[in-house]
């Protein structure tokens, strides 16, 4: 298991909705997407590098976050690396896709129309 810890900002507003899990009912998954800015020196210049991270959050904290957090916020975040796999209906070949389980967040910042 991998280990991300990160300070990044809300892409976008989370997206929540609800899923069968057994045993327990029907839990909440909020996913989104964030951005993290890495600056590198080019030429003697610092160059900014943005990067973009699909994530997910599951039950109470999905619910918690997708009412707290908005888009423009800045957020840290402690998540694990998961990898995703499916098979292309079209080309029937195998897909993947890394995503991000956020298990704790806290507000850094809200984005300036977002404050409370």
């Amino acid at each position: 298991m991998l280990k991300v810890f990160g300070l990044v900002r809300m892409v976008c507003d989370p997206v929540i909705r609800k899923v069968p899990v057994p045993n327990k009912g029907e839990v909440s998954v909020a996913r989104f997407t964030v951005a993290h800015n890495e600056y590198r020196k080019v030429n003697g210049e610092n160059v900014r590098h943005g990067m973009f991270f699909d994530c997910e959050a599951w039950d109470s904290g999905a619910d918690i976050l997708a009412e707290q957090v908005k888009k423009g916020d800045l957020i840290g975040i402690e998540a694990r690396l998961r990898e995703e796999k499916w098979e292309d209906k079209d080309t029937g070949k195998t897909r993947r896709k890394n995503v991000l389980r956020v298990e704790k967040f806290e507000i850094a910042s809200r984005a300036k129309n977002n404050v409370k």
